[in-house]
């Protein structure tokens, strides 16, 4: 015999709970329409370079990135090399003309359709960077400098009247733990 629940079966906080987000989306839903912009796994990779080997060098070079062996330099051979917007293929992330671009986008929009506010919801930086690139330099201080470009830039892009709400992804947050181990030893 199946069970059947009544309403003094139910908690009273539960069905208050019920009815407080009944009353929320009923006014939600005759509120004016917001625009939100939407910012996810943008990977910026501020070590791109333009021409660099796309497999097995990131679109890096040994110049721009310390870390990675002096065979990774340019390549002569165009199908392979990274464009200057990126790549399609490859092990390459976001270069920064890519994302400078789409900030110029979303700042343009801004201006004749502004945002409620912003969510940048993570992966702000290139999943390579655990390991520093230069001496001197930790790889947590180049992560966090990254996602505090990253930031910038989207404030730039909006003003300061619009609230930007940033949260860590599984690449921005999980690097720093890992930098110690994966560090290249010199």
């Amino acid at each position: 015999m199946e069970a059947v629940r009544t309403m003094s079966s139910v908690p009273m906080r539960r069905l208050l709970a019920s009815a407080a987000f009944l009353l929320a989306a009923c006014a939600w839903a005759s509120a004016a329409p917001i625009q939100v912009v939407h910012i996810s796994d943008v990977h910026i990779d501020p070590f791109y370079v333009t021409g660099a080997p796309q497999f097995g060098c990131y679109c890096e070079t040994h110049d721009s990135c310390a870390r990675f062996p002096e065979s990774c330099a340019g390549t002569t051979n165009a199908s392979l090399a990274a464009g200057p917007f990126g790549m399609p293929e490859g092990d390459c992330a976001t270069p920064p003309a890519l994302w400078e671009g789409a900030m110029a986008f979303l700042a343009q929009e801004h201006a004749s359709s502004p945002a409620s506010f912003v969510l940048f919801t993570g992966d702000f930086g290139e999943a390579g960077l655990s390991a520093a690139c230069g001496p001197g330099e930790s790889a947590q201080t180049q992560i966090v400098d990254n996602i505090a470009r990253a930031m910038r830039s989207v404030r730039a892009a909006h003003g300061d009247q619009i609230p930007v709400y940033g949260v860590l992804g599984n690449v921005s947050a999980d690097t720093v733990p890992r930098a110690q181990s994966r560090a290249p030893s010199a």
